[in-house]
């Protein structure tokens, strides 16, 4: 099992990589249903995904700004959105790389994200 993060440079780059994964599944399994970009299900090789799109990814400036409950963090967003995926491979393979045309990017999912999976 590992976990990843999806970038993309708009929704529309995104969806179309998520469609593309998600056209390899087994349908007699479990169907993959995309409702508000979330995914899961099964491919035809056996691996169980999960996929979560929350668009605006947030991190901090390294100011400080005060609040009614005293000081804390200030955020900025990242360009882009993303997604976090889980990727349950029957042999522990990797998940394939999205096209660099493609304009998405795909890495492990960093220590320090804002979204996770419980259990993660």
């Amino acid at each position: 099992m590992s976990d990843w993060e999806i970038w993309a440079p708009t929704q529309a780059q995104l969806l179309t990589v998520i469609q593309n994964v998600v056209a390899n599944r087994n349908i007699d399994r479990t169907a993959i249903m995309i409702s508000g970009f979330m995914a899961e299900g099964f491919l035809n090789n056996g691996t169980r995904i999960c996929i979560n799109y929350y668009r605006n990814k947030f991190i901090p400036t390294g100011n400080t700004i005060d609040t009614p409950l005293g000081p804390a963090p200030e955020l900025t967003r990242v360009a882009g959105v993303f997604a976090i995926m889980r990727w349950l491979h029957p042999t522990d393979n990797d998940p394939p790389q999205p096209s660099v045309a493609s304009g998405v990017t795909l890495i492990p999912l960093p220590a320090d994200s804002p979204i996770r999976f419980m259990g993660g």
